[in-house]
């Protein structure tokens, strides 16, 4: 199956029926004319071909040195936000606590309520007031970016980007 994840779109003139059905949403509509189906991964298909093709237009433009010098970029800005993702998961675990959630979880959190224990929301406004970075929303989820921010600048530190 895939991931499962089709859309289907048929083009109306009047009803749209909404199902959803295994967490896949088809939208159908009645049309004398014709049908459209599109899949999550064709549009993402088209899309990075898309792209390349305007990484080659672009590459076209440069000489050799060039293109080698924006590798090395590209590379260099690999490795540094994969290290500042590392670090990020590090010093911020508090930020990913909602992978683990259960069904009630998520629907706490929806509602804006933190299922976290006290204790362990109190340590957490803890320790991120001794780093200076903001508190967690009343759900439990990050408010803001700042800690990507020092995440990120941590890693150019160390990679020397």
């Amino acid at each position: 199956m895939g991931l499962g994840l089709h859309y289907s779109l048929v083009i109306i003139q009047v009803n749209q029926l909404l199902q959803v059905r295994d967490h896949t949403v088809h939208h159908q509509y009645k049309c004398d004319y014709f049908e459209v189906h599109y899949s999550i991964g064709g549009i993402l298909n088209k899309f990075k071909r898309e792209q390349l093709r305007k990484q080659q237009a672009n590459l076209d433009n440069l000489t050799p040195l060039e293109i080698k010098q924006l590798e090395k970029d590209k590379s260099l800005q690999a490795k540094i936000l994969e290290l500042a993702r590392q670090i990020h998961i590090k010093k911020f675990p508090e930020e990913y606590n909602y992978m683990f959630d259960d069904h009630v979880d998520y629907s706490d959190r929806k509602k804006g309520i933190d299922p976290m224990s006290n204790e362990y929301t109190s340590r957490v406004a803890q320790n991120r007031a001794d780093q200076g970075v903001t508190q967690l929303g009343d759900d439990g989820m990050p408010a803001s970016d700042d800690t990507w921010k020092i995440a990120y600048k941590e890693a150019e530190a160390l990679v020397g980007g």
